[in-house]
């Protein structure tokens, strides 16, 4: 389920998501992303979310890049909420800032 809801956005290095949650309250889609780090290094990540409504297609504008600092062999966990109660489902794309 996780590779169908994560799309990279060029190569990921010793970047993995591990995990993904979601539920929905008040009628928003509130979701959490587990990143770990395998590496001993800090990595710069940035991630953006989708969110798409019942038909798949999307609920609301894309988001702005969101940079991330991760440090050596530690997992993040990133917490978001969508925008509106038109979307009921997300993608999570994620963008390497090492290059």
């Amino acid at each position: 389920m996780i590779k169908a809801k994560v799309g990279p956005a060029g190569s990921l290095h010793n970047i993995e998501v591990v995990d993904l949650r979601c539920a929905t309250r008040a009628g928003l889609l509130r979701i959490d992303v587990d990143l770990r780090n395998e590496s001993r290094e800090e990595r710069r990540v940035a991630y953006r979310l989708r969110w798409l409504d019942k038909d798949g297609m999307r609920a609301w504008d894309d988001e702005s890049w969101k940079p991330l600092l991760i440090n050596g062999n530690t997992l993040y966990t990133v917490t978001a909420s969508s925008p509106s109660q038109d979307a009921t489902d997300f993608r999570v794309v994620i963008m390497d800032q090492d290059k």
